[in-house]
């Protein structure tokens, strides 16, 4: 399931990602097979030239951008990490996984807090096909990540939030399934689902959240 990108399944597998001086992180945590999916089946799906994530971590989502446009033999292709802490609290792990993928050329990190990041963007007027948030979970984060990231996204694009069911991303994505329905539809990136997804999506649960936008703010 992960041979579309070597790199990533050996951090997986071996739980370590190694640093240029020879040092190695252990890896604590990572997006989920699941959400890996799912992220694979949005870019094969919508082919977006531009994806924004907010968080970057070990880099597991961000291979997963990178490697599958790669496998998509995508040449017009950007994909940007914003993530203040990776030089230090992740002592740049995540750039080291996408670098020994020899991805970086299509990468681009903004180590910058996101709510002064996301609003540089907009004012740039950048746009993205896909954005997906994984960053502080903080209410006020989250928050502002999706308030910001509604406004990068492309007319039709995809916004994925992960860790649903933490209380303060689910306070937000109650806001947006009320406030927001008539700018951000749910969108089902999981086709193929287990019998135990169906269960948990039955009851509410559900590790990922997509939804399209369909207006603009």
């Amino acid at each position: 399931e992960l041979d579309f990108c070597p790199s990533l399944r050996k951090m997986l597998s071996i739980g370590n990602i190694y640093l240029p001086s020879g040092e190695y992180v252990a890896v604590a945590g990572t997006s989920t097979l699941n959400n890996i999916k799912a992220l694979r089946y949005v870019l094969k799906k919508f082919r977006p030239s531009k994806t924004l994530e907010i968080g970057l971590a070990y880099g597991a989502s961000a291979l997963t951008f990178l490697a599958t446009n790669a496998e998509l033999k995508r040449s017009d292709v950007q994909h940007i990490a914003i993530n203040p802490y990776q030089s230090t609290a992740w002592r740049s792990a995540g750039l080291a996984a996408i670098r020994e993928a020899s991805l970086e050329d299509d990468f681009e990190l903004i180590e910058q807090d996101s709510a002064l990041a996301l609003p540089r963007l907009c004012a740039e007027q950048k746009r993205f096909g896909v954005i997906y948030i994984d960053g502080s979970h903080i209410f006020e984060d989250v928050f502002i990540d999706m308030i910001y990231s509604a406004r990068l996204l492309d007319m039709g694009g995809i916004l994925l939030f992960d860790d649903s069911t933490d209380v303060h991303v689910s306070k937000v994505l109650n806001f947006v399934k009320g406030s927001f329905k008539n700018i951000l539809e749910i969108e089902d990136v999981i086709p193929s689902k287990t019998w135990k997804q169906r269960i948990g999506h039955a009851f509410g649960y559900r590790q990922l959240t997509a939804f399209r936008k369909i207006a603009d703010l």
